[in-house]
């Protein structure tokens, strides 16, 4: 599971203090930068920003690229995966060949299953968003726990949402029910290929779903019956089934053996967190689209031996260790 009692119980003392509202933000004395490069802007999304603005100007998409174009035709950071793959962790894997390769922008990263031949992609932001969504509507990850952070995160979490992620567990497929977060209803999606067994994870896709951005890419052309991708939504129902798995409460207790998804380290959620403090000049400054996020994501991550981890299942960008 994503969180442990072990873990919990590691909590420094506080507020926990990487969701909004349990921030204290003082609109009247933020701090403001302008920056004029992309170094500039990374330097910047790298520090301890707090609630500092910062304004850039200048493009984050190369080459006059908009970010529709980048969303159809962007490049895929395509992982090599060796066969058999019996043995091998996937996290490992997906963050080794991440950190060995230097530079470059992607749409996401991903595989060709040899079940079905389709592209399994996965855009970083949408692990970043399926986490977050996971955290918020399975508040039983912070049932019971010693740690008064966790106590007060379950209290507020229990009383704030009517709806959660919750499951119909058949083997090596599922169907999870998912929270919108933009509208009053309940995604009904399917898990297929649910690895139980060392390989199968290449095979694991979501379907039967139809939120926005699932429809964008399957009205495509270039992605068109050749992609199978992951939205947020299919992220955190992915990983509301291993938390379920690792509690013996998934399927008659069977196990799932592998994760597909890369587990963003404190680094990585500080980085993606100051990515909402960013203002592109454009006609008067706007927030950064999806696609510049996913750019800047990949800018951060390419070559950098300190994202991601895979050798643990807590994921820190909600809990802070010290």
């Amino acid at each position: 599971m994503l969180v442990k009692e072990s873990d919990l119980k590691r909590l420094a003392d506080g507020l926990i203090n990487y969701f909004y509202f349990f921030n204290q933000h003082d609109e009247e004395h933020q701090n403001e930068i302008i920056v004029k490069s992309k170094k500039e802007l990374m330097n910047a999304l790298k520090s301890d920003l707090g609630d500092t603005k910062i304004y850039f100007e200048g493009r984050v998409l190369s080459d006059g690229m908009s970010s529709d174009e980048f969303d159809k035709k962007g490049k895929e950071f395509k992982i090599k995966i060796p066969h058999p793959n019996r043995v091998i962790n996937p996290q490992k894997l997906i963050r080794d060949q991440i950190k060995n390769h230097s530079k470059g922008i992607y749409r996401g990263y991903g595989w060709r299953s040899r079940s079905d031949n389709t592209f399994r992609l996965t855009p970083l932001t949408m692990i970043f968003k399926g986490l977050e969504m996971l955290y918020f509507f399975v508040p039983k990850i912070y049932e019971k726990p010693e740690n008064e952070n966790a106590k007060k995160l379950h209290f507020y979490l229990s009383k704030v949402f009517d709806n959660v992620i919750h499951s119909d567990d058949y083997g090596e497929n599922a169907i999870v029910y998912v929270p919108s977060t933009s509208e009053d209803r309940i995604y009904k999606m399917k898990i297929e290929h649910v690895p139980l067994h060392l390989g199968e994870w290449e095979n694991t896709k979501q379907s039967n779903h139809n939120c926005d951005y699932v429809n964008y890419f399957t009205l495509a052309k270039k992605y068109k019956n050749t992609i199978a991708v992951w939205c947020h939504h299919g992220v955190a129902a992915f990983n509301y089934l291993k938390w379920k798995s690792q509690r013996g409460e998934y399927s008659d207790g069977k196990k799932i053996l592998s994760n597909m998804f890369t587990i963003p380290n404190e680094r990585d959620m500080n980085f993606y967190n100051n990515l909402g403090n960013v203002f592109i000049h454009d006609s008067g400054y706007r927030y950064l689209t999806m696609a510049e996020r996913e750019a800047l994501l990949w800018m951060h991550v390419l070559g950098n031996e300190k994202s991601f981890s895979y050798d643990r299942e807590l994921s820190s960008f909600i809990i802070k260790i010290k």
